[in-house]
């Protein structure tokens, strides 16, 4: 990863060389981004 390349760019430059990532990875992602989003539901104080 270059310093000055944002993670779009980055992301976009691995599509280019190496393809689209196989589904479980893509699935893994997901569910540490939907753990994440709860964690961070739990934590807030409901008003």
């Amino acid at each position: 990863m270059q310093p000055d390349e944002t993670v779009r760019e980055f992301a976009a430059r691995l599509l280019e060389q190496h393809g689209p990532p196989p589904q479980h990875v893509v699935d893994m992602v997901h569910d540490l981004q939907r753990q994440a989003a709860a964690k961070r539901r739990s934590d807030s104080p409901e008003p």
